[in-house]
């Protein structure tokens, strides 16, 4: 254990002293030495501080790190501090970094260009799609997604960037005992193979109503660019939004709909100067418009382009029959299909009647569930994540 992580990880044990005010004393001091070297009067003239703080403060350094670090090491994650070389360098430049940070999976230098997607938990579907669109064609550029890994529009942007092979960061809003929300746990485990999930709270920090807004600043700060796909007034992303402006990065809306609540909060953003975007390449001009957009040769390939010309492979439905995926065909391939599994949304609920015990594209089960491909494999990964359905090369399904 690296002496300044465990004198990091007492710091933030001590009651009331944020991260503002630690690294108000971290500079004054010259590091947490200093700190615990420093006598309380001392400590107390420091903005933030008060004398009973400043006790506490130095009563933290009897706290014993080493159980957090095994608790961490045991779940497979990395407590990695402010100097470490793997600490991301523009978060590292941004407003309030964390002094540490909790890490399942890899941080990587790719991982410096990145651009934020944020929006509603209440997201519509036209807005599930555009957050799984702009999140896939950024990764095949070579973008790695940063999102909260909320509900809705979070959830289908990890997805997005999952789907084209690409990298994507989760940033928790509570310690990694409790994973919130629930039902993206299997997400996060898929992200920290291939990406990364962090945290900045200790390892039993449980979700709150203080945190989430603590963690946007976050998001804010790994980004070059930070994209609002839905979001009314009153949402989280609208801070966001307003942090990434702060720091100077590049916001981007998706308008939406006049009158429509769940994005009166985009159309307020992009009248008070945003940049509005319709298409990916809105956000590749503006963050590089020199250049064209990167595009590394695995990851400009996703998964579901090989499965459309996978797909273009299989013989074609006879002329005059009910198509491939018709009542006859399912009928003949699948049978009586099982009874859907509990807690299906009506989408899910499409797409598993639309599949059988035999391998299917994506581009198959759309046509028969009359998804568009881009939202069938998003709900298809959630299936996936949720252990009903197997994912074989190419995007091919089946259930399991």
């Amino acid at each position: 254990m690296a002496e300044l992580t465990e004198n990091l990880l007492r710091l933030k044990t001590a009651p009331g002293i944020g991260n503002a005010i630690l690294w108000r004393l971290l500079r004054e001091f010259g590091g947490a030495d200093g700190i615990f070297g420093a006598p309380a009067c001392r400590l107390a003239r420091v903005r933030g501080m008060t004398p009973e703080k400043a006790e506490s403060l130095l009563a933290a350094a009897a706290h014993d790190p080493r159980p957090e670090f095994a608790k961490a090491r045991q779940a497979g994650i990395e407590i990695i501090p402010y100097d470490d070389p793997a600490y991301p360098k523009p978060l590292l430049h941004s407003f309030d970094p964390p002094v540490v940070l909790y890490v399942r999976g890899r941080l990587t230098p790719d991982d410096q260009v990145a651009v934020g997607i944020v929006g509603t938990r209440r997201a519509s579907s036209h807005g599930r799609d555009k957050a799984f669109e702009f999140a896939a064609a950024l990764a095949r550029g070579g973008y790695t997604v940063v999102s909260g890994l909320a509900l809705g529009i979070d959830t289908f942007a990890h997805l997005g960037a999952l789907d084209a092979g690409g990298r994507t960061i989760g940033v928790l809003g509570c310690g990694f005992d409790h994973m919130y929300p629930e039902q993206n746990r299997d997400l996060a485990l898929e992200m920290g193979r291939s990406g990364a999930v962090i945290s900045e709270f200790p390892m039993a920090t449980r979700p709150a109503r203080d945190t989430f807004p603590v963690r946007n600043r976050i998001i804010a700060g790994l980004s070059l660019g930070l994209l609002v796909v839905e979001a009314p007034l009153r949402s989280g992303s609208l801070i966001t939004a307003r942090l990434a402006n702060e720091i100077g990065r590049t916001v981007f809306v998706l308008p939406g709909r006049a009158g429509d609540p769940e994005s009166e909060g985009c159309n307020r953003l992009i009248r008070d100067g945003a940049v509005m975007t319709t298409c990916p390449d809105d956000v590749f001009n503006e963050l590089n418009p020199a250049l064209p957009p990167p595009a590394p040769a695995e990851r400009g390939k996703s998964r579901a382009s090989r499965a459309g010309r996978e797909a273009t492979a299989l013989p074609a439905a006879k002329a005059g029959s009910a198509g491939l995926f018709g009542d006859a065909e399912r009928g003949k391939s699948a049978g009586n299909p099982p009874p859907a599994p509990p807690k299906l949304t009506e989408e899910e609920a499409g797409l598993w009647a639309a599949l059988s015990d035999q391998w299917r594209s994506v581009d198959e089960i759309s046509l028969a569930s009359g998804t568009p491909a881009g939202k069938a494999a998003a709900l298809l990964g959630m299936l996936r994540l949720r252990r009903l359905v197997e994912q074989g090369p190419g995007q091919m399904y089946r259930r399991k």
